[in-house]
Order: C-alpha cells, then sequence, then structure tokens
C-alpha cells in the first residue's frame, strides 16, 4: 500500500507546523517553559527574534513566531516528501520482488 505523498505532506507539516506555533507561543508568554527546546530549535534554525529574548517588542515577538513557523513547516514538508517517497520506492521494489 502507497502513501499519498500530497496527503501526507500537507497533514504532517500542518500537524508539525501547528505544534511549533503553540510551543513558540507558550515560550515567549512564560519564562521558563519550552526554553530548552527552543534554544535548541533555534540553534539550528537562526532566528534574530529568538524566543529567549526578554526584551524584544510585541511585533518582534509575532515575527520571531513567523520565522519559527516558517522553519516547522519547511523542515516537517521535507521530511514528509523524504520518507514518503523513500517509502513508496521501497514497497514498489518489494511488491515487484515478492511477485517475481
Amino acid at each position: 500500500m502507497r502513501i499519498h505523498l500530497r496527503a501526507f505532506s500537507i497533514s504532517l507539516t500542518t500537524i508539525f507546523s501547528l505544534l511549533i506555533l503553540i510551543l513558540t507561543i507558550w515560550t515567549r508568554l512564560s519564562s521558563s517553559f519550552g526554553s530548552d527546546f527552543m534554544s535548541a530549535f533555534q540553534s539550528i534554525h537562526p532566528n534574530p527574534y529568538g524566543a529567549n529574548h526578554s526584551d524584544l517588542t510585541l511585533g518582534e515577538q509575532a515575527l520571531g513566531s513567523m520565522f519559527d513557523l516558517f522553519y516547522a513547516a519547511t523542515d516537517s514538508l521535507v521530511f514528509a516528501l523524504g520518507f514518503g517517497s523513500l517509502y513508496n520506492f521501497l514497497v514498489n521494489k518489494l511488491s515487484k520482488s515478492d511477485s517475481e
């Protein structure tokens, strides 16, 4: 059974992006919740308005959240397309070798 790449990519990207957006907003509103995760996430994804900067204005906080959302959507889309394509390729190879 093959994975429908478009549906898999959209669903995984939506779920992961919403989770990162919620975590980003929660981290920016509180002082300590999720700060270690966001530090690790932002060490990979450069962001001038990082979640651990407490001296940012509200507009800069919103812009930083949008940067994090963009990075999360891009990462999850690339992962979903790669995983789905690899899965479909392996399923085709295994089903052809079983039929011979």
